[in-house]
């Protein structure tokens, strides 16, 4: 991995928001997940252009801090996540629902962590892109804070910390794996062979 210049990733962001904002506006298919659905890594479209056309006009634009999350679109909001140092290794992270014709921010959630376990280059800000699975929305942060949002509004429907309540080693790189959703079953990378209930996460 390689630390990202600020207005670098702002830049990087902006543009996966307008690509997300092209194709979708071509033909409304979600991307949920990290990969799309079913975590395949295909966009099952009809309508791609193979070349964009010259006078494509930015549709929104929206600033977001640092990370490398890609965002997930589903049910007209985009996810994604990002994180701003306070002071010293200590930073707030936090997921953003965004309206996807609009750009307009629908809601943010945040929670407060601490980067100084993570070697500095990686300490950037969250990885694993939000998974959404119906009325939820599953996020991990980069000290292993994963948890279940309402999509509608945010709030916290529970929440899960990989070293408290699993007692995970978080790796020096951070948490980095999406969530995935098997059936009634959550399954997160925290070093173990157990899965969560995805209603509950107990």
């Amino acid at each position: 991995m390689y630390r990202l210049k600020s207005d670098r990733l702002r830049l990087l962001s902006g543009v996966a928001l307008l690509t997300v904002g092209v194709v979708v506006h071509v033909r409304a298919d979600d991307w949920p997940e990290w990969l799309g659905r079913g975590r395949q890594g295909v966009w099952n479209e009809t309508a791609i252009v193979d070349t964009l056309p010259a006078n494509l006009r930015v549709a929104w634009r929206v600033p977001i801090n640092k990370g490398y999350s890609g965002p997930s679109v589903a049910d007209g909001r985009v996810f994604v996540t990002d994180a701003q140092r306070t002071r010293g290794d200590r930073v707030v992270e936090r997921v953003l629902a965004l309206d996807e014709g609009t750009g307009k921010t629908l809601w943010t959630r945040e929670w407060e962590t601490d980067y100084s376990a993570m070697v500095d280059v990686w300490a950037i800000g969250p990885v694993a892109t939000p998974t959404v699975d119906g009325d939820r929305v599953y996020v991990v942060g980069r000290m292993g804070d994963l948890l279940a949002l309402n999509v509608a509004d945010g709030s916290v429907l529970w929440q899960r910390n990989y070293e408290k309540d699993f007692g995970t080693i978080i790796p020096l790189y951070g948490a980095t794996s999406a969530p995935i959703v098997d059936g009634d079953r959550l399954i997160a990378l925290v070093g173990g062979t157990s899965s969560l209930p995805r209603a509950s996460g107990s």
